[in-house]
């Protein structure tokens, strides 16, 4: 998440902003809504980008959208995509099977050979963000 990207990123940073200006700022305890808003956007832009951009504690924020993906999903429709961590780098030598699943039940099941995480983290953004 840079500066200026996503509207709701954009407004949750001026909202902290404001918020920390009239609450004192660093050692003040930030209110439960405006982390949830703050995991909300890691869940689309990244933890490590969100934090980054909202000047949060990595690991706080990164512990809450943690607590989002396990939290019990209501119908199909409003269940959201959890979060999936991938070490950057090579993901191992020689072949490699990676099976995801949509929120409807369909499967894609991906054989890699010498894979970046970069590759599966790209497939898996385009096939869990397509169109129902």
């Amino acid at each position: 998440m840079r500066a200026g990207s996503g509207e709701q990123g954009t407004a949750l940073r001026r909202e902290l902003e404001r918020w920390r200006r009239k609450h004192g700022g660093r050692g003040s305890r930030i209110p439960e809504g405006l982390w949830a808003q703050a995991a909300e956007v890691a869940r689309t832009e990244g933890v490590y980008a969100t934090a980054r951009a909202l000047r949060l504690n990595y690991e706080r924020l990164k512990e809450r959208v943690a607590g989002l993906a396990q939290a019990p999903c209501g119908s199909v429709g409003s269940a959201a995509a959890a979060f999936i961590e991938v070490p950057m780098g090579p993901l191992g030598g020689g072949r490699m099977l990676v099976e995801l699943v949509g929120l409807g039940g369909e499967q894609m099941r991906i054989q890699f050979a010498n894979a970046s995480s970069a590759e599966l983290v790209g497939l898996a953004q385009a096939f869990w963000s397509r169109p129902a």
